[in-house]
């Protein structure tokens, strides 16, 4: 079986399950999650069951013939993976190498326990008709929700993600991964109304307020504000919208990447962090505009 370890927001377990996703429809076997990391963080909660995938929890026995060091198969093979010093891809716990793409990962076994972010298309994008399908919402959207979805559908719809919160709060956070700044939403609109012809705007925000009072939109614009604490229906609202100007942020991205338009315009920032530590290369698709942020 393939068991896939989550952690991170909604925006980060879509890049866990889609990775997974597509080892085990390669070697056609079982796939479960492991969400104890989800369990201990309340401000990351599981939101994966939400959508229609094709994975199941997995149980303590499942996780143990991975991860309990002393089980016998177990001793033998992390002796064995240790002794020869296997690559990431023949090991049985697989942890990603490093944040950019590794084309190694299409070695991966059938049977695979995978830790990591997963952060590119690369590793799933040839599976992207089954993603589309899978990573969709259980439920029908509430009365607010539909008529804002009916409302996207026919216009020229622009979904614009401001992305603050733990950005902005966390000193740590701030200083990993930085914000996109106002000068960069100006060029992203000023981008977009050169190319979409009465463009509407939808806003969405962990920060309503502050997105309110300094985002200055001309022309059509809409902010939603009323899925607090419901991040997902947020994300089928964005991947409605027929273009995107998304913030550096995987819950953004996904509400673009998941978005079917045929001539969708995507904008995305050019820094995906402010440390250099991490080669973002890969994370942005090539096909969507990059600008300074």
């Amino acid at each position: 079986m393939i068991i896939i370890h989550l952690e991170g927001g909604l925006g980060n377990q879509l890049f866990q399950y889609a990775v997974a996703r597509y080892l085990s429809n390669k070697y056609n076997v079982v796939l479960k999650y492991d969400d104890s990391a989800c369990m201990v963080n309340v401000n990351r909660p599981l939101r994966l069951n939400l959508f229609k995938i094709r994975a199941t929890r997995a149980d303590a026995e499942d996780i143990a013939s991975f991860k309990d060091a002393n089980k016998f198969r177990n001793k033998i093979i992390n002796w064995i993976e240790t002794k020869f010093q296997l690559p990431y891809y023949k090991r049985r716990i697989v942890q990603e190498p490093h944040y950019h793409f590794s084309a190694d990962f299409f070695k991966i076994k059938k049977d695979a326990y995978l830790q990591g972010y997963w952060q590119s298309e690369k590793y799933f994008y040839d599976i992207r008709d089954i993603l589309l399908n899978e990573l969709t919402l259980k439920f029908d959207p509430d009365r607010d929700n539909k008529k804002h979805l009916k409302d996207i559908i026919n216009s020229e719809s622009v979904s614009i993600h401001v992305r603050r919160g733990d950005y902005v709060k966390n000193p740590h956070t701030r200083a990993y991964h930085g914000i996109c700044s106002l000068d960069y939403y100006k060029r992203a609109l000023k981008k977009i109304g050169s190319l979409v012809e009465n463009p509407k705007y939808y806003v969405f925000s962990d920060d309503p307020d502050w997105t309110k009072e300094n985002l200055k939109i001309k022309g059509k614009v809409v902010f939603i504000i009323n899925n607090s604490n419901k991040e997902y229906e947020d994300l089928r609202l964005m991947r409605a919208c027929k273009h995107n100007i998304i913030a550096n942020s995987t819950f953004s991205w996904w509400g673009a990447w998941l978005g079917e338009y045929k001539n969708k315009i995507v904008i995305a920032p050019e820094k995906w962090f402010l440390t250099k530590e991490n080669n973002y290369k890969d994370i942005v698709p090539d096909r969507w505009l990059k600008i300074p942020n």
